[in-house]
């Protein structure tokens, strides 16, 4: 698990009485984005991910209502060529953030390759530039206002799946049209991608949060299929249809079974954002 330095500008607020002063102010609280990732990063760590058409790293900051209360996006001076050099340097400076309330980081990476690179920070909530993404748990901020931290914010990251035989993961594998040559498996634009679990929908487990976040009920050791829910991992096709967000799948050797698509939805623990094409194809 890598670590992703920011720097944590937060401001100290006080309650209003009949004579206010206005605080001291303090110096940013030095904190960081602990990183891990999913196999749609590459195998084992993930941090061999192929950054190089990395052009810039965008950070949002919603409230407890998914409002928008801070965004920036840093345009990288270099490229790095994978995900481990990319994080050995912090790269993020956030400032003005108000260390009250509860807040969800998200991280998303985008590349320029082709057309989509004008302006990679132009367009952050279109996600055919998209590289790598991912959200926090709801972090509270106040629990650092006295100065005691520095936080640490743990993110898990979602890749682009653009492998090929040869396990090409990333910017190698995202076909370069405006050069005339075609060393991938995608398009610069994202292609259809859906969360499937890394094993199978019948999994074993422990309880219902080892069954993809208790999208599916943990019986008897095992990821229950019986129920069909339309959601993760529900037996679909034919008259069984899934429900408005998810879409029936089907993988080689497999029943058919309904998953959401990525990055619209951030992938449950237990999947990976898997491309159409790459041993995934729609069921019906």
């Amino acid at each position: 698990m890598a670590r992703f330095a920011l720097l944590l500008a937060l401001t100290s607020l006080t309650s209003l009485t009949a004579c206010p002063q206005r605080p001291p102010p303090r110096p940013p609280v030095p904190g960081s984005l602990q990183l891990a990732t999913r196999q749609s990063c590459g195998v084992l760590s993930g941090l061999d991910y192929d950054t190089s058409c990395l052009a810039a790293v965008f950070v949002l900051v919603l409230d407890e209502t998914k409002r928008p209360v801070f965004q920036t996006c840093h345009v990288l001076p270099a490229r790095s060529p994978d995900l481990r050099t990319l994080l050995e340097e912090p790269i993020i400076d956030i400032t003005g953030l108000s260390a009250q309330g509860v807040v969800t980081f998200e991280v998303r990476g985008f590349h320029d390759v082709g057309a989509l690179g004008t302006d990679p920070c132009a367009s952050p909530a279109t996600t055919d530039n998209w590289l790598f993404w991912g959200e926090s748990e709801p972090v509270d901020l106040a629990q650092y206002d006295d100065g005691d931290g520095p936080p640490l914010i743990r993110i898990v990251l979602d890749c682009r799946d653009c492998t090929d035989a040869n396990e090409v993961f990333g910017c190698g594998g995202i076909i370069l049209q405006d050069a005339g040559v075609s060393p991938g498996t995608c398009g610069p634009e994202l292609p259809d991608s859906f969360c499937v679990p890394t094993v199978a929908c019948d999994k074993g487990c422990a309880d219902d949060s080892d069954c993809f976040e208790g999208a599916r009920s943990c019986i008897e050791d095992t990821c229950d299929l019986e129920v069909l829910t339309g959601g993760l991992c529900s037996p679909c096709g034919g008259a069984i249809a899934c429900s408005d967000e998810t879409v029936c799948v089907k993988k080689p050797g497999q029943a058919a079974f309904c998953a959401p698509p990525c990055p619209d939805a951030l992938c449950p623990t237990g999947t990976k954002c898997n491309r159409r094409g790459n041993g995934l194809e729609l069921a019906n």
